[in-house]
């Protein structure tokens, strides 16, 4: 219930920490971080630790980190996004 009732009041780092933490979803707390406005975070938890290189290509490049977009791009071979 505590997730809920942060998620709610907005405040999405608490939400994903308890995500992250306590629960081990890693890929929830990335999508909480992503639903936030926190692209930068929700990417490094995508690419890191719920070995999502797709969904963190597309939040970095929401963030406007275009390098590390490009990277993941040409790792994943979508060589039209690069």
């Amino acid at each position: 219930m505590y997730v809920i009732a942060q998620y709610e009041k907005g405040d999405y780092q608490k939400a994903a920490f308890v995500y992250m933490k306590l629960l081990k979803n890693y890929d929830q707390a990335a999508k909480t971080l992503e639903n936030g406005g926190h692209f930068k975070e929700a990417a490094a938890m995508y690419e890191k630790h719920a070995n999502n290189k797709a969904k963190a290509a597309e939040c970095y490049e929401k963030a406007q980190m275009f390098e590390k977009a490009i990277s993941i791009h040409i790792d994943l071979h979508n060589h039209e996004k690069v």
